[in-house]
């Protein structure tokens, strides 16, 4: 290859790699270490939630999940969107401490 066409091919790597990044519908997965998932205690599976949290959380039967919250919709192969961090896609088995029953 040579350095003409390796640097034509440079803005086609950075696109490519920046929709590696998101899922097939244009929404992006929910980082659990980002600001607002921290702040909301987000755990991508519901049997994960931080000590702090436990008392919001305490649920034997394990119904407080992203899928029986009111904020999410729709579901693909176990994820689906969520209103409380801006329709980005969260784990059906999360949980965050913005759960509330449908």
């Amino acid at each position: 290859m040579d350095r003409r066409l390796f640097i034509q091919c440079i803005p086609l790597l950075a696109v490519s790699s920046g929709l590696a990044a998101q899922n097939r519908d244009g929404s992006e997965r929910v980082d659990p270490t980002s600001p607002n998932a921290v702040a909301l205690g987000y755990t991508r599976d519901h049997r994960d939630v931080a000590s702090r949290w436990r008392k919001k959380a305490q649920d034997s039967e394990g119904l407080q999940r992203c899928d029986t919250c009111a904020q999410f919709s729709g579901e693909q192969s176990g994820e689906g969107r969520c209103r409380i961090f801006s329709g980005n896609t969260v784990s059906a088995s999360g949980w965050c401490n913005a759960w509330t029953r449908r």
